[in-house]
């Protein structure tokens, strides 16, 4: 095919002792045209036909765009490589992803991202709602069952004694015993310009690791303020306390 150069994509077929290869990418002046997918889509599909079901891949931690392509079609992290690929001398980590299908190529697993725009959009909805003039902010949480969770900060004449936006949302969910899954923290100064995405800070990320370190955040995309992109709670924390506990076992 004379729109295909390169490679977008890495999969991986298995049945039972079977593995086949496949490797591709469009070129550059059919990116962002939708030829990514159709062309993911058709593996997916191939792959079916052939009984193939397990489908793996492996993409840059840093691709992310490529991420959330995969995600929406039905890949799920499976794990990541600690300094996986090496280009021109230097190491990048890599995700590896997976993706089960029935008979007809259908995914079997999770049918939507945890963190997708509509999180997004309920956290900025409720911020408008609360504060329609000035500085707006909130955030939202999906759970496991797929319940969405939305707070606002609490700010008492004693700031000391505040708490943040997330923490409403994380306590509802503890209460009604739901895993969060997704989490989302949006903020306005100017009422002219966009929401900005912020990171779960410190306090919150110890929070959010009473679920698991494969909780999606949302993050900004540096130098574009508004934009967000998902990321795994140890992402966003590499060097987490936790970890060197579990590296010795205790």
């Amino acid at each position: 095919m004379p729109w295909l150069a390169g490679a977008m994509f890495f999969l991986s077929w298995a049945k039972c002792a079977l593995t086949q290869e496949r490797l591709a990418w469009p070129s550059q002046p059919k990116r962002g045209q939708g030829v990514g997918k159709q062309l993911i889509l058709a593996t997916i599909a191939s792959a079916a036909r052939k009984g193939l079901r397990p489908i793996e891949l492996t993409v840059y931690s840093e691709n992310h765009v490529a991420q959330a392509l995969y995600k929406s079609v039905g890949f799920e992290y499976e794990g990541t490589q600690r300094r996986g690929w090496c280009l021109d001398g230097a190491y990048f980590d890599v995700h590896h992803m997976g993706r089960i299908s029935d008979a007809t190529g259908h995914s079997t697993g999770s049918p939507h991202m945890a963190l997708d725009q509509s999180l997004v959009d309920a956290a900025i909805s409720l911020a408008l709602s609360r504060h329609p003039t000035g500085y707006a902010g909130a955030a939202a949480v999906r759970t496991e069952t797929g319940r969405v969770i939305t707070s606002v900060s609490f700010d008492p004449p004693n700031t000391g004694a505040g708490l943040c936006h997330e923490a409403g949302a994380y306590c509802e969910a503890n209460r009604i015993d739901e895993r969060v899954v997704a989490s989302v923290c949006v903020s306005r100064s100017d009422p002219e310009g966009p929401f900005l995405i912020l990171a779960p800070c410190g306090i919150c990320q110890e929070r959010l690791a009473l679920w698991g370190k494969d909780v999606e955040v949302a993050v900004s995309v540096p130098g574009k303020p508004g934009e967000w992109q998902s990321k795994r709670l140890f992402e966003v924390s590499p060097h987490y306390w936790r970890n060197a506990v579990e590296d010795a076992g205790e």
